[in-house]
């Protein structure tokens, strides 16, 4: 894959930072799913209501990324990746460590607004690193990839924690990828701007 941007290395660290981005996303939007039996013993509430964390932050996330589309341009790939990292992380600190059923709302509705936008700067930060359609493409399948990657692998490991330990360490093993996305976006080049 060329690009007229940087050398190998550096091209193929950023296209692992938006696959960790894309993953890190899919499973934030899905982790609720195997943790629902241990949160409603905990909080004393129905899985059918629990089941509802996860329409919460899809639904807030689906409304952000429409109302911030229009200014994403504004701010380059790096610094909405850093905001959305940064909130993803305070909402999953928040959630592991809620007090109450209403402390987890509102950490699940602090990750909807913290994957909002991520996947979608994923995705054009393939067009910013590539300038040949083919290679595009190539980056895009990565990028799409670790959305199922997040459900393949993800989800099982996050259902094991929480069998071993506790729904609680089962959501804190988002804290590792969102990390990770915090700590690559210094490998993302930086975006022209046009």
């Amino acid at each position: 894959m060329s690009t007229s941007r940087s050398s190998p290395c550096t091209f193929w660290r950023a296209v692992a930072v938006l696959a960790i981005g894309s993953f890190v996303t899919t499973l934030n939007l899905t982790i609720p799913s195997p943790l629902l039996t241990g949160i409603a013993t905990t909080f004393n509430t129905t899985e059918a209501t629990t089941g509802q964390l996860a329409t919460i932050s899809s639904i807030l996330a689906t409304v952000l990324a429409f109302l911030v589309a229009g200014s994403m341009e504004r701010f380059d790939r790096r610094t909405w990746l850093r905001l959305q990292a940064s909130i993803l992380l305070v909402a999953t600190i928040i959630s592991a460590l809620a007090p109450s059923f209403g402390w987890l709302i509102g950490g699940r509705v602090l990750a909807g607004a913290g994957c909002a936008v991520i996947l979608a700067n994923c995705l054009t930060a393939a067009s910013d690193l590539c300038p040949d359609p083919a290679d595009r493409d190539r980056v895009i399948g990565i990028i799409v990839s670790a959305t199922t990657m997040s459900i393949i692998v993800g989800l099982p490991i996050v259902a094991q924690i929480a069998a071993h330990l506790n729904w609680r360490f089962g959501v804190a093993v988002l804290l590792l990828p969102a990390g990770a996305l915090l700590a690559g976006t210094t490998w993302l080049p930086p975006q022209q701007r046009t």
